[in-house]
């Protein structure tokens, strides 16, 4: 068994719809051991609206490269091979902070382009913590940042890389693994409700209510 980390940008997240920019994963072994870690640069064939959604607008968000590397990087749907073989590999047990988000966009992006669904299964880091922290899953988000503050983790070196903020996603998990002497697959008993899977374009997570696939 290995485990995939994997965190995703978006160039912007008009009409709830995220138009992906870059997707960073690190795979290890189950000794967390990194095999391979990567940041695809994608280009999102959209334009690029940086400012933060809900309370906080006039905060804008900035990316790990210059909006031209984005423009000069292949389209989504190139890529579409290689997420597969990371994500619906049965022998990659997939994990991400808050991750129903970054599922619903790659949903979008399927809709976008026209592939075919990719279906697979991931568990919340972010829940993870939360239970382990409070004894409880609900409450307000709790950033990646604030997770690794919280346990004493280097925060990730660059802000908004999805590769850096895919090992920082680890280094909370690993944490947690060490702390309680469980695996992760022991965590995901310990801790349920903290999984989701994208089935067929639609969007399931079981400590929510289900949500459908973004309307276009």
């Amino acid at each position: 068994m290995n485990y995939l980390f994997f965190d995703i940008e978006c160039a912007n997240c008009d009409e709830g719809r995220g138009k992906i920019c870059s997707f960073g994963y690190v795979l290890t072994d189950e000794g967390f051991n990194v095999i391979k870690r990567d940041d695809i640069v994608i280009n999102p064939k959209a334009p690029f609206h940086l400012q933060s959604y809900g309370s906080n607008r006039r905060q804008y968000i900035e990316l790990a490269y210059p909006e031209e590397v984005f423009k000069a990087a292949p389209p989504f749907s190139a890529f579409y091979d290689e997420l597969k073989a990371l994500l619906v590999t049965p022998e990659n047990l997939v994990f991400g902070y808050a991750p129903e988000n970054d599922a619903g966009f790659l949903s979008s992006e399927f809709d976008r382009y026209k592939l075919t669904p990719l279906d697979f299964t991931f568990c919340d880091v972010q829940r993870m913590f939360k239970h382990f922290i409070n004894g409880v899953g609900g409450g307000n988000q709790v950033s990646l940042v604030h997770a690794c503050d919280a346990l004493n983790i280097n925060t990730p070196e660059t802000v908004h890389k999805s590769e850096d903020d895919a090992e920082a996603t680890m280094r909370v998990l690993k944490h947690i693994c060490l702390a309680t002497e469980k695996t992760p697959s022991e965590l995901i008993e310990l801790y349920a409700p903290c999984t989701g899977s994208l089935k067929d374009g639609e969007l399931y997570v079981s400590y929510f209510k289900k949500r459908e696939a973004l309307a276009p």
